[in-house]
């Protein structure tokens, strides 16, 4: 079960497809949802103030932080080259500093390690665990920032995926991840391990709201230029035309 429950506070009607973001960008709101269906509804106005909400698939909207606070996500398989603890340890000293909560996507090996360095560092009411999600582009545009401190990455998906929901990454440098993620444009690439140095570069971005939304602003519009599925299509059928020619 999760640290904490989530309180259910909307009930979409009708068959929920996808939850869709609103950059109201300028306006009274940090973060709004829009469900499918239900356009034009004001999930701010019903709940009274701004808050952070997603879609889960079952159409249940979910406060994961409230607006004072800042939402720090971390998606993964949980396996060792992940380094979840180098997470637990970043955001122990973000939120430190600065109210937040973090959100954590995925299952694997290092779950219960993960669990217990939590309870040990009494980060329990400042962590939710969600488990494996089949449609992580409903949750990671509520968050601030995305921390990804892998000893490997190959590529970097799920660094792309946060870019492209908006949200700034904090990963390492040498790994695959320098494929997606421009250093000091839409994130940070430090050296593994190097948790104080992401911490600090975390708090810096958090603390400065103009800086942290010039970087939300790039993530989304970087992770659409280089690699909209247009572009990415065209790419691979010219390289398969020039395999097949020749």
């Amino acid at each position: 079960p999760p640290h904490r429950s989530l309180r259910p506070l909307l009930a979409a009607d009708g068959p929920l497809l996808f939850g869709r973001l609103l950059f109201a960008l300028g306006s009274g709101s940090r973060r709004v949802f829009d469900v499918a269906g239900q356009s034009g509804r004001n999930f701010d106005a019903l709940l009274g103030q701004p808050v952070d909400v997603a879609v889960t698939e079952s159409g249940t909207v979910y406060v994961f932080a409230a607006d004072d606070e800042f939402l720090i996500i971390h998606v993964s398989n949980f396996r060792p080259v992940k380094r979840t603890m180098d997470v637990i340890e970043i955001f122990e000293k973000i939120n430190k500093k600065l109210p937040a909560k973090l959100l954590l996507i995925g299952e694997g090996p290092d779950t219960i390690l993960t669990r217990r360095q939590i309870k040990k560092k009494n980060l329990v009411d400042k962590v939710i665990f969600l488990g494996n999600q089949n449609r992580v582009e409903a949750v990671l545009p509520c968050g601030d920032l995305f921390l990804i401190p892998s000893e490997e990455e190959s590529f970097g998906l799920a660094a792309l995926e946060a870019l492209a929901c908006g949200v700034p990454v904090i990963g390492t440098s040498g790994t695959g991840l320098v494929e997606v993620v421009d250093d000091s444009h839409n994130g940070f690439l430090l050296d593994v391990g190097d948790t104080t140095s992401m911490a600090q570069k975390g708090i810096e971005l958090l603390e400065d709201e103009s800086k942290l939304l010039k970087f939300k602003k790039n993530a989304a519009e970087s992770a659409l230029k280089r690699f909209s599925t247009d572009k990415i299509v065209t790419q691979y059928e010219t390289h398969y035309e020039k395999v097949l020619n020749g």
